[in-house]
């Protein structure tokens, strides 16, 4: 069975749309999101009959999206859009009587918390997952058998990408990595290793060794002497954006099936912005298996598969 989600945001209205399973839980097929603003619409504490109009307005846009599956009665739940207002009463019965929706919540209900923790959970493990899908492993069963150089490379990417984003945060110029006079970052061993063992488990042995072509941007130097790694700051040779297509749990393994989608396939919008791609979209798949590793994840194996 699918169900629609409207969740009704002070400055993002969005759609959601799941299917349930029957082992239980339910996967997201698709979301849209219109940037309604709403927030700009309240002045003395009121919404005003335009800000109720622009929230019918993109109700009436999903409801028209949803007739396309079967589905015109969406569930719409608001947080602070519609409970931080003084005319909230008001503001619900004029949604109801313009939309038709009869289902709409202010505060919450069980099934709209689930949906949230669930996208909470989605984004945490593709966020843990990026440095990995960064490179498109080969597929493994366990890593030890197969300690391929992409997986390497992910561990690697994770610290410089996260010094990258320090830097820009901070405002700071030195990076906390030695640099050569090359540009390269001196990266310990034993910080390198402790990424690899975040990623893949305490249990993985990374292979330590140089990867890429001597002489070029793109290599990075094993330095066994001085127990260091030479390597480019937060490089990624990926030619695809990743997109989520199905998560599901089974015990205490979550595996999540991973779309990449190539640049020519990501449209763009009437505003020139790059539209979020769709599984639809995507040139092919991988499957990441992943469980719970102390306060964090850690990838257990890897498959390809097609749609």
């Amino acid at each position: 069975m699918m169900c629609g989600i409207v969740d009704l945001g002070s400055n993002t209205i969005r759609l959601s749309v799941y299917n349930t399973l029957p082992e239980g839980g339910f996967d997201l097929l698709f979301s849209e999101k219109e940037m309604a603003g709403l927030v700009s619409y309240v002045h003395g504490g009121v919404l005003s009959p335009e800000g109720i109009q622009r929230a019918c307005g993109a109700i009436r846009d999903f409801q028209a999206l949803l007739r396309q599956f079967d589905l015109d009665a969406p569930h719409v739940f608001a947080t602070a859009s519609l409970r931080n207002i003084r005319n909230t009463e008001e503001a619900v019965e004029q949604i109801r009587a313009a939309t038709g929706v009869v289902s709409l919540g202010i505060f919450g209900v069980q099934a709209i918390q689930k949906s949230q923790d669930d996208t909470a959970l989605r984004e945490e493990l593709m966020d843990f997952l990026n440095p990995v899908i960064q490179f498109i492993p080969d597929p493994f069963e366990d890593v030890n058998d197969d300690p391929q150089d992409s997986l390497m490379l992910a561990a690697i990417w994770k610290l410089t990408d996260a010094e990258r984003i320090r830097q820009i945060r901070e405002k700071d110029d030195e990076s906390i990595y030695p640099i050569d006079d090359e540009g390269f970052m001196l990266i310990p061993l034993k910080t390198v290793t402790d990424s690899y063992a975040s990623l893949y488990g305490k249990d993985a042995v990374p292979q330590l060794k140089s990867i890429g072509e001597p002489d070029t941007f793109m290599y990075y130097e094993y330095d066994a002497e001085n127990q260091t790694y030479r390597v480019p700051f937060s490089v990624s040779n990926s030619a695809y954006t990743p997109v989520l297509d199905t998560l599901k749990k089974k015990g205490d393994r979550y595996s999540l099936r991973i779309g990449y989608v190539s640049a020519e396939n990501i449209g763009i919008d009437e505003k020139g912005n790059l539209v979020d791609p769709t599984p639809d979209q995507a040139d092919f798949f991988q499957i990441f298996h992943v469980q719970k590793n102390g306060e964090g994840w850690m990838l257990t194996a890897v498959e390809d598969t097609s749609r």
